[in-house]
């Protein structure tokens, strides 16, 4: 597929507030490299990691309002480091100006040092709030996806005449999961999120699922996290040519025009970036 500049697109899941913030205070200087990661007429879900970095994914917001949604979550390797009031700060930051609940979820990897029992209370604890406030939620899973597909069914999931509903929208974001827990996940109503992985050779797997991934339950990712080793300018160009490359790459795997992806994605994610906190 020939690789043509993105137009209109989503990013489900980026972490903006990494960059520092001195670029994003300057009047133009740091408004010009935010822009830089934007696309006019698109949507960036920017999630949050812990209470550290919620006002900073709010500030954003401010700054590019209806292009950054902010989302706020606890993200399953910093759940050890709570303060006591963390559940409450959460529900505020939501009021204040919240789309949505993320980055949460549960994570067995090697490199995470968070108690699991820990990760799964607060993980348990914000799909309650999720579901109280009727918002959408941003997982993520590594190494728990049959914890996982439990906690979501005792949680936010109902079944009516044999069939599986979601009670709020949930995406499982850079998703590296089975075949089957895709098919389950969807069959539940959940969106599969593709991150630039999917572009690496340790992905042919993930490249056969999306084959099977329903169009209609996909979302495109770019995952971006500041990196200090390399010059923001360099990463811009880099977020824009990688998530370019994987919004090619999935037209091409899924026989669809590249245009027409770009519209069928930002649909889908609707339900991530339009909603409104129910207040009532």
């Amino acid at each position: 597929m020939q690789q043509e500049a993105l137009k209109h697109r989503l990013d489900a899941h980026l972490h903006l507030q990494t960059i520092p913030w001195n670029y994003c205070f300057a009047e133009t200087q740091g408004r010009a490299i935010i822009r830089s990661f934007l696309v006019k007429g698109g949507k960036s879900i920017c999630n949050g990691t812990s209470p550290l970095d919620w006002e900073l994914v709010l500030e954003l917001s401010k700054l590019f309002p209806g292009e950054i949604v902010p989302y706020y979550g606890v993200h399953p390797r910093y759940v050890d480091a709570l303060p006591e009031d963390w559940l409450d700060h959460l529900n505020s930051c939501l009021v204040k100006n919240g789309s949505g609940i993320g980055e949460i979820g549960l994570d067995r990897s090697a490199s995470s040092k968070a108690f699991f029992d820990h990760q799964m209370d607060v993980f348990k604890a914000q799909l309650n709030l999720a579901v109280s406030l009727n918002i959408p939620v941003a997982i993520h899973c590594v190494r728990a996806w049959g914890l996982l597909l439990e906690i979501l069914k005792e949680k936010i999931v109902i079944k009516i005449d044999n069939k599986y509903y979601s009670k709020i929208p949930v995406m499982i974001h850079s998703f590296s999961g089975s075949l089957e827990t895709m098919k389950i996940l969807t069959n539940m109503g959940f969106f599969i999120s593709f991150s630039p992985f999917l572009l690496t050779v340790k992905a042919d797997y993930l490249r056969e699922i999306l084959k099977e991934t329903p169009l209609e339950k996909i979302l495109i990712e770019s995952d971006f996290s500041y990196s200090k080793n390399i010059s923001v300018n360099n990463q811009s160009l880099e977020y824009n040519r990688n998530l370019t490359m994987l919004y090619n790459l999935i037209g091409s795997i899924k026989d669809v025009d590249f245009e027409y992806l770009q519209k069928v994605i930002l649909e889908n994610g609707k339900v991530f970036t339009d909603r409104t906190l129910n207040r009532q």
